[in-house]
């Protein structure tokens, strides 16, 4: 009956209902606990078919979720008896070499946005991993390989074309609906779908480097010393980055293993200087590089990590501008009693990513943390049994508030979470930080009917007032 109400507004796309054979695969997530059954998924292949779909499910009163990639652990892409927008029909790349940008739908992977640049030797800032979705990555405040060059991937964003809360079709910029592309540009699903995106683009400086070195748990001391021996001398010219990640080993043991993982622009011959150092703090169980002549092959080599682990997760992510004194041994002594006390989530994974995003001009876009460069401290627990969601959820939190207590401490300054990479059990003042009473307003202009509230909530500001929700 919805699917009959929705063709009669005009709609012509793909529709699936739990009735359809794709509609279980349709479904699925990344986080398995984040799936959910809706009443219907759409597939709209233009904007104007967005629309559309937006304005049937305010006549049907269905809540509405936006899946591009489906990639946030949490459900903000998935909705119980409500509409699937599925931005998956929507995956035009289109380039403008003169004036170097490339105009992307909102449903494309990095993987596709790579590809078509790869061909004309052009980059953009995005994500690390080609199954990502654009959409969710873009308008969450995502960061990629290039962030330490040319800013995050929201900063990059020239203009946008966003379906809001009546269905009006707008295109966002510096100059037309300003507040709105300040609130796309960090605010994810939270003020309407964006069907499409201009992003600047940059020649091509590969090719570039992944390199693994892995260490048991004995050399932790040594590894975490040189890293910070590593951040505190590396020069900004040097074009490496560099990651610190904590991980089990394959059952029956599951074995706590470090291992750094470094990504640089260049020949790996030329940062040999860089690697001694680290390989003289303990015996390697891998010392492996893939060279990558493009972004394209870059965005594939953890395939094999994202093909494993357990299907359930909750993640936690929270800024870092350093490895503050004794923050990755508390960090490391927390990751080892909660996988040692809990066998079913002995897959779980820290990572300390020193990718040294920079912003440009962080005032025009409301991702809060606007300090020169930054990292992040990733979170990511993987468990099996149902039983283990909740408290999958409260150990991210715990990860994230314990590595929020170093920034303050050291850095003197709170930078929140990234709500890109936590779950929503963190508060939205803690994701937005100075910009959320702005993004209040915003909100109430564009969505005052509360249409979008799959993602951090954002409590309406109705001149001035708080309105109750």
């Amino acid at each position: 009956m919805a699917e009959g109400a929705l063709r009669e507004m005009g709609f012509s796309d793909r529709i699936l209902s739990p009735s359809s054979a794709e509609f279980a695969p349709a479904s699925l997530r990344a986080n398995a606990a984040a799936e959910c059954k809706a009443a219907l998924i759409a597939f709209p292949a233009s904007t104007e078919a967005v629309s559309l779909a937006i304005r049937f499910a305010a006549r049907s009163k269905l809540e509405i979720a936006v899946k591009c990639g489906g990639h946030h652990y949490s459900s903000a892409s998935s909705i119980e008896n409500g509409l699937v927008i599925d931005m998956g029909a929507l995956k035009s790349v289109s380039i403008d070499k003169a004036a170097m940008k490339v105009t992307i739908g909102g449903g494309c992977l990095w993987g596709d946005v790579y590809t078509a640049l790869r061909d004309k030797r052009l980059v953009c800032v995005g994500g690390g991993v080609h199954v990502v979705g654009v959409g969710g990555h873009i308008t969450g405040g995502g960061y990629g390989p290039l962030s330490f060059k040319y800013g995050m991937a929201c900063d990059n964003v020239i203009e946008a074309t966003v379906v809001v809360a009546d269905g009006r079709i707008l295109r966002a910029s510096e100059i037309e609906n300003s507040d709105l592309f300040f609130a796309i540009r960090g605010g994810s699903s939270s003020f309407g779908v964006v069907t499409e995106f201009v992003l600047k683009i940059y020649p091509d400086q590969g090719p570039y480097f992944f390199k693994s070195v892995g260490f048991t748990a004995d050399a932790r001391v040594k590894v975490f010393s040189e890293l910070r021996s590593f951040l505190a001398r590396i020069p900004v010219e040097r074009q490496i980055l560099v990651f610190l990640n904590f991980v089990r080993g394959p059952p029956p043991h599951s074995e706590a293993l470090i291992i750094l993982n470094f990504f640089g622009l260049g020949a790996v011959e030329d940062f040999e200087d860089v690697f001694e150092p680290f390989l003289k703090a303990g015996t390697q169980f891998l010392n492996h590089t893939t060279h990558c002549p493009s972004l394209v092959e870059f965005s594939h080599v953890i395939d094999d990590l994202l093909l494993q682990g357990a299907p359930r997760k909750a993640n936690g992510g929270a800024p870092i501008t350093s490895l503050w004194p004794g923050m990755a041994e508390e960090v490391w002594d927390r990751w080892m009693s909660y996988t040692d006390a809990n066998p079913d989530a002995r897959q779980t994974k820290v990572f300390l990513e020193f990718h040294n995003s920079k912003r440009q001009r962080p005032e025009t876009t409301c991702i809060p943390v606007d300090v020169p460069r930054h990292g992040m401290c990733v979170s990511s627990e993987e468990h099996h049994d149902p039983a283990g969601d909740q408290r999958a959820e409260q150990w991210t939190h715990e990860m994230n508030n314990a590595v929020r207590s170093y920034e303050k401490r050291y850095g003197a300054r709170d930078l929140g979470v990234n709500g890109n990479a936590s779950m929503l059990i963190e508060k939205s003042e803690d994701v937005w930080g100075q910009h959320y009473f702005r993004l209040r307003r915003i909100k109430a202009k564009y969505d005052p009917t509360y249409v979008f509230k799959r993602y951090f909530p954002i409590v309406l500001d109705l001149d001035g007032a708080s309105a109750s929700l």
